[in-house]
């Protein structure tokens, strides 16, 4: 494998990006693209980053109770872990905005999946995606706290 190309195209992504927080997936997606005799599985890019001086590697909000990072992906939201370069980490008001949006997709996905589980008359799932709203908005509201109440 051409580590060092790999690398240096990863480094100029991150770069390049007009946003600095780049998902994981298009990432990966990228590399493909250019490197396509490249065997690049997901858990290596993501342990490369990791460890990377220059990088670092915000989580995402991934499974939540009820609520799987594949449902996420099915409804068109990328919660997974996204990559920025140090030098492009943004302020503490632009994260709590990525968080706040991300948490509005979150939103968005427990009212359907809400929706769903009442129709089906599942009483279990109904509950668990009720606490999972409460805990979110607790949540959202913390975070609007410490943002200042400006989102």
């Amino acid at each position: 494998m051409e580590l060092e190309r790999i690398e240096s195209e990863c480094l100029q992504l991150l770069g390049e990006s007009p946003q600095p927080l780049v998902p994981l997936d298009r990432l990966l997606h990228e590399l493909r693209r250019v490197f396509p005799q490249a065997n690049l599985p997901e858990d290596m890019l993501l342990r490369f980053l990791r460890s990377h001086q220059d990088v670092v590697v915000l989580e995402g909000l991934g499974n939540l109770g009820p609520v799987t990072e594949q449902d996420f992906a099915d409804a068109g939201y990328y919660m997974g872990p996204r990559a920025v370069l140090r030098s492009r980490v943004p302020g503490p008001r632009e994260l709590g905005a990525h968080l706040l949006e991300q948490m509005n997709g979150l939103e968005t996905l427990l009212a359907r999946a809400m929706d769903a589980a009442r129709q089906e008359k599942d009483v279990q799932r109904t509950a668990a995606l009720e606490d999972a709203m409460i805990r979110l908005g607790e949540l959202r509201a913390r975070l609007q706290r410490h943002l200042g109440g400006e989102t």
